[in-house]
């Protein structure tokens, strides 16, 4: 009992003790002295000069190269490879109609000629169809005759026994005639009916005996693999003796042929730039694998929907690709435009002789409203006014980063570059030379009264602004 109580003790000594201690620390520490405000004068500012000068607007976009035709190459029959053209390899050139391989056409050409003899018997079906039609129209008229003579019998017969002078027995002979001849009419029209029937289905017959020997013609001729048009082969030839088949599970495509006199690139273009574009404007086509390379290419259509998730559509430029612009030609030697490359396409859409430009890093965003900072002077002093500013298309020559100004600004006014995060509207400021004030990490070019370091944030290069 006692230990607990001088445990108890212990503690509570120990909690007065770090209370006088804190006591002592937090309440008693003196009061710092107070320092007077620096006034560090005008804020330092770069700033250049704003004049007119010519900007071309144009769309940007990059893309994959797309053979303008492209098929893939199989067999159409089943059978064993006979004969492969020799100079197939990839990349072979070859002209529309080409053989390029071939399988066994021996049972397709024993096909054909079982049809082509189902064929010539059902032609002599319906040649025996045809004679036995007219022999029985021939007995019909022959009856027809002969039930007339049998009526014009019965008829004078009927007139003598009018007049008392005929026997009764030639009249009933007469008209049992005269029922016989009606009867041969009758049987005679049925023939003829019949034979009529029998012309219609030797005819049917024939045909579908001609169609089935077209379809083993056709069979036939498509043992052999041609090319459907002029262009490259990709992929390797089949090995002599190997079994092809056109199914979908036993079969493949054995190449690809692709033609590249046309190349087309697909590129998808912001909805806002979308209505500068039309079908029938030109575009320059780089390569980064090309350097220094331009190709001509045309936009050939555009799509006519949006995709609501990228907020884009696609447009379609045509590149040709002959000789002369790119080349197609397989004698040439010189580097070529091929399927799959990567491609930037640049179309000229206006192009403005007198304009003002800004960069994007020179201009302050607030609540996405663009602001800039002119420099005013007056008698006082130099001061900062801010603008909101009126922007026309983007620069894509510029990397997409400069627009042209609609409103807001003038020539010959001096446009605050530097440092736009500390600016505001009448803010006091000075211009910032190289002896004075100049911030460290800028070069000496381009860092005079009036000009703009290429290597300071926010600021703009002069080249890209007079674009």
């Amino acid at each position: 009992m006692s230990r607990t109580i001088r445990s108890l003790g212990w503690i509570l000594f120990t909690a007065a003790l770090g209370a006088v201690a804190i006591f002592v620390v937090v309440v008693k520490r003196p009061a710092p002295a107070s320092v007077a405000p620096v006034d560090l004068g005008p804020i330092p500012v770069r700033v250049r000069d704003l004049a007119l000068a010519e900007a071309v607007v144009e769309v940007r976009g990059y893309g994959t190269l797309l053979a303008a035709r492209r098929a893939w190459l199989a067999v159409e029959v089943p059978g064993p490879v006979v004969a492969v053209h020799p100079d197939w390899r990839p990349g072979f050139f070859v002209e529309q109609g080409v053989e390029l391989c071939a399988v066994d056409p021996a049972p397709y050409a024993l096909e054909l000629r079982r049809a082509q003899a189902l064929c010539d018997q059902a032609g002599s079906s319906l040649e025996r169809a045809v004679l036995d039609g007219e022999r029985s129209q021939t007995d019909r008229e022959l009856a027809a005759q002969a039930l007339e003579l049998a009526l014009a019998s019965c008829q004078r017969w009927e007139e003598v026994e009018a007049e008392g002078h005929a026997p009764a027995a030639a009249l009933d002979q007469a008209r049992v005639a005269l029922t016989g001849a009606r009867r041969d009419l009758d049987a005679a029209a049925g023939r003829r009916d019949g034979a009529r029937v029998a012309v219609t289905a030797a005819r049917a017959a024939l045909e579908q005996a001609r169609a089935a020997r077209d379809n083993a013609r056709d069979r036939l001729e498509r043992t052999v693999l041609r090319a459907p048009f002029r262009g490259q082969l990709v992929g390797r030839p089949p090995a002599l003796g190997t079994y092809l088949s056109p199914s979908p599970v036993a079969g493949a495509p054995l190449a690809e042929l692709v033609d590249s006199s046309t190349l087309q690139l697909v590129l998808q273009i912001p909805e806002e730039e979308l209505g500068q574009l039309a079908p029938g404007q030109w575009a320059r086509v780089t390569l980064p694998s090309a350097p220094g390379r331009v190709f001509r290419g045309q936009v050939a259509a555009l799509a006519a929907a949006v995709d609501p998730r990228t907020r884009s559509a696609a447009v379609e430029i045509d590149i040709g690709n002959s000789p002369g612009g790119g080349g197609s030609d397989p004698e040439e030697t010189g580097p070529r435009l091929r399927a799959g490359q990567f491609a930037v396409a640049t179309i000229e859409v206006e192009r403005r002789r007198d304009a003002l430009t800004i960069d994007r890093g020179e201009l302050l965003w607030r609540a996405g409203l663009p602001l800039a900072h002119v420099l005013r002077e007056s008698p006082t002093g130099t001061w900062i006014e801010q603008r909101q500013v009126k922007l026309g298309p983007a620069l894509a020559g510029a990397g997409g980063g400069a627009f042209i100004v609609e409103d807001g600004l003038l020539a010959g006014e001096q446009l605050v570059v530097w440092p736009l995060e500390r600016l505001a509207d009448g803010m006091p400021c000075r211009l910032l030379s190289a002896e004075v004030g100049r911030p460290s990490g800028l070069q000496e070019k381009g860092s005079e009264q009036g000009q703009v370091s290429p290597l300071q944030p926010g600021t703009a290069e002069p080249e890209r602004m007079g674009r």
